[in-house]
């Protein structure tokens, strides 16, 4: 026997499956927004050296990487399936590369821009 209402809340809906109301619907989730570091020691000294066009391992550089990637304004466009950001400050251009909310790959190129120019640039 099923449970009845009057507003019809249960009518359908089977012991606790889901329902679907109408008007409902998916919510979609920028995954970018929470772009953070990786948790695995090897990705992290892959992201973060003393070569060049990467940044030392600080505190201070892993936080310059995850808020360039949060923000839309500095983003790119799509290379080998990570979305790139990039942002120039105090006239070095940093660069990340995010791929399912994960920093996979970021850096400085100095004064030297790959990303801030036409070529490099793709259009939105």
């Amino acid at each position: 026997m099923g449970m009845k209402s009057k507003s019809g809340h249960f009518a359908g809906s089977g012991a606790g499956g889901p329902s679907k109301r109408q008007g409902q619907f998916p919510v979609r989730l920028d995954l970018q927004k929470f772009a953070k570091m990786p948790k695995q020691r090897a990705q992290i000294k892959h992201i973060m050296a003393n070569r060049h066009g990467h940044l030392p391992n600080s505190s201070k550089n892993r936080k310059i990487l995850e808020k360039i990637s949060r923000d839309s304004k500095n983003y790119i466009g799509k290379k080998h399936g990570n979305t790139v950001y990039s942002k120039i400050i105090n006239g070095n251009e940093y660069w990340v590369h995010v791929r399912s909310g994960i920093i996979q790959n970021g850096g400085s190129n100095g004064k030297k821009y790959r990303y801030h120019t036409n070529e490099g640039r793709k259009k939105k």
